[in-house]
């Protein structure tokens, strides 16, 4: 009986992010920099540009990105993409 009781608590767990009162409109998002080209990708460092608003999560404060490109040719041009 009590394994039946912790399945609906750790589903609202799951849900409380999805439940913020924040919208993704006011968060500050990301800026980047470190901005790398190379053959089929591109790599950045991310840092939040702002204070933290958590709407669909905790929000990290730095992150790595990268890109990939899958294919046999790169449709991208390095000159192109703004940052």
């Amino acid at each position: 009986m009590r394994a039946t009781q912790s399945k609906p608590l750790f589903f609202l767990a799951l849900l409380l992010p999805l439940c913020s009162s924040q919208s993704a409109d006011d968060c500050p998002g990301y800026t980047a920099s470190n901005v790398q080209y190379g053959t089929g990708e591109v790599t950045a460092d991310l840092k939040l540009a702002g204070e933290p608003c958590n709407a669909y999560g905790t929000d990290l404060r730095d992150l790595r990105l990268l890109v990939e490109y899958q294919t046999s040719t790169y449709p991208y041009s390095p000159g192109a993409v703004a940052c």
